[in-house]
């Protein structure tokens, strides 16, 4: 029910995220603040966030009252900044998402949603880039550049 606003600094991905649901494309720069002001006109709802440093302390400082930000990964920073004023001023939360610890069963739930409710399995393949062993070389060679997009799976 929320409309997605999607940041990237990869130009050629507008098209990508658009067919995953975002409504918006913005570029990750537009996100960081420059002021260093402890909080800024809140914009966001909630965040989620897998780039860590100044795209997730701007987030911080941008959300609305009772936001929350959902962090899974650190592929800028594993740090960022931030006073306690948005948590305080502003009720937010800072939730980190740990999927490698989840029980079975909510795995089987989660999946089990995946495959019906959330409608998304078809979105599923749109991210998902199959590699057997001899091709991962490559692929590790396109991270480490930043043009990635999605989720390599290694067929073993």
């Amino acid at each position: 029910g929320y409309e997605v606003i999607a940041s990237t600094r990869k130009v050629d991905s507008h098209e990508y995220l658009t067919s995953l649901g975002a409504s918006e494309i913005i570029n990750s720069n537009d996100i960081i603040d420059k002021t260093g002001r402890p909080m800024l006109t809140g914009r966001w709802a909630g965040v989620i966030d897998n780039v860590g440093g100044e795209i997730l302390s701007s987030s911080i400082k941008s959300l609305k009252q009772r936001g929350c930000v959902c962090i899974l990964g650190n592929t800028l920073s594993d740090r960022f900044d931030s006073t306690v004023y948005p948590f305080l001023l502003r009720g937010i939360s800072l939730a980190g998402i740990d999927s490698a610890s989840r029980l079975m069963d909510e795995r089987i739930g989660i999946w089990n949603n995946i495959a019906t409710n959330w409608n998304i399995a078809d979105k599923l393949t749109k991210i998902i880039k199959e590699v057997n062993l001899e091709q991962l070389s490559d692929e590790i060679d396109i991270i480490l550049k930043g043009g990635q997009i999605g989720r390599i799976l290694v067929k073993v």
